[in-house]
């Protein structure tokens, strides 16, 4: 699940992690208000998307006075947003964020997120953040540092600072990106996060750093124990057969194309897609249903019943668990599994008519004419 930049925010203060004031509106006037209310002379009007790039979209503006910020709200409520890492769609605007305008005398990148190579908690960071740093790794890929973190020891405060003094930071700034890691691990373990992003980590020009922008993916299947993270959950922003899906707990995903594939697990899915697309179709989405064990889970009452089950299975249970099992025994009485006995013995004692080799014929069934 993604979640906007001002949900982010809110989250990234609750582990102490600096973020400049801000207060969302939803029409021009309350974007006004929401910058009476700030104080200053500067603010920032940015559109509520769950993609990236808003800037080169037109979806961040600058202002200098309250009609600047009522004309960028105004220009952004109501439409909808397409920005390169929207995957080709046009997302609605219907909230905006207006923050204080700060200086800003460095841009950093900070991230958190679970590798699979690894199969640990790693950080990723480079001391040059920003609209670009996905050139910035094609480029110059030794500007990028990472950090794999045991998950039995943690993550330590050296190697915090080791980060920070790789990315030119001076002692003030080394201490504070300490604490901001440190509130971005236990943020990311605390509530089942997949993926944290600070973009930029901006050094202000009093030397402080604080997070202008971030974005937070959450873990679907931890949704259950957070409550308070799934009623974040702003289904306006993703497709609407998804929603639609995940609301019945269906795993459903569209694609292009006009062959549907229902599966049962994600290796068959794969496995089904390419087949279609060797054949020269196109698959339209992909579904899959729960399997046998996740029903039988979810619904006890395809279990079968204690009296429903066969005098054979009744007794080979309580001879694995020992006689008497499941029923009051006297003070003093030993189990049967504590008493010393013999393999053969036990044999010539046993029931003939539940042995272990008895031939077991199936039930008859009569069809209909």
């Amino acid at each position: 699940m993604n979640f906007h930049e001002y949900q982010a925010k809110e989250l990234f203060a609750q582990y102490g992690i600096a973020v400049p004031p801000g207060k969302v509106a939803n029409s021009p006037d309350a974007a006004v208000d929401a910058a009476k209310a700030l104080g200053g002379t500067q603010w920032m009007v940015k559109a509520q998307i769950h993609a990236g790039g808003r800037g080169k979209s037109g979806g961040v503006k600058f202002c200098r006075s309250f009609d600047d910020v009522r004309a960028a709200a105004k220009g952004m409520l109501g439409t909808n947003m397409e920005t390169y890492q929207s995957a080709g769609r046009a997302l609605p605007v219907n909230l905006v964020l207006v923050t204080d305008a700060t200086d800003i005398a460095r841009e950093l990148y900070l991230s958190i997120l679970v590798d699979r190579d690894s199969k640990a908690i790693s950080f990723i960071a480079s001391k040059h953040g920003g609209v670009d740093i996905e050139q910035v790794a094609r480029e110059t890929p030794e500007d990028i540092h990472t950090i794999v973190v045991d998950f039995v020891e943690g993550l330590q405060p050296y190697q915090c600072r080791q980060l920070g003094f790789a990315m030119d930071l001076n002692n003030k700034q080394v201490n504070q990106l300490t604490k901001i890691m440190l509130g971005l691990y236990k943020l990311f373990n605390e509530q089942d996060l997949a993926l944290v992003e600070l973009n930029p980590l901006a050094v202000l020009e009093d030397g402080n750093l604080a997070a202008l922008d971030g974005k937070v993916n959450s873990d679907d299947n931890a949704e259950f124990r957070h409550p308070n993270l799934a009623a974040m959950r702003d289904l306006t922003q993703e497709d609407a057969a998804e929603a639609a899906a995940q609301q019945s707990n269906l795993n459903y995903v569209t694609m292009d194309g006009n062959i549907g594939c229902m599966v049962n697990g994600a290796g068959l899915a794969m496995a089904t897609m390419d087949v279609i697309k060797l054949a020269g179709g196109e698959p339209a989405w992909r579904s899959r249903r729960p399997t046998i064990s996740t029903t039988r889970r979810r619904k006890p009452w395809l279990r079968p019943r204690p009296e429903e089950q066969s005098k054979h299975e009744r007794s080979r249970k309580q001879r694995h668990q020992g006689a008497g099992a499941g029923f009051h025994r006297p003070a003093g009485h030993l189990p049967r599994a504590a008493v010393p006995r013999l393999r053969h013995q036990d044999r010539r004692r046993r029931d003939p008519g539940q042995g272990r080799f008895r031939a077991h014929r199936p039930a008859r069934v009569q069809l209909g004419r």
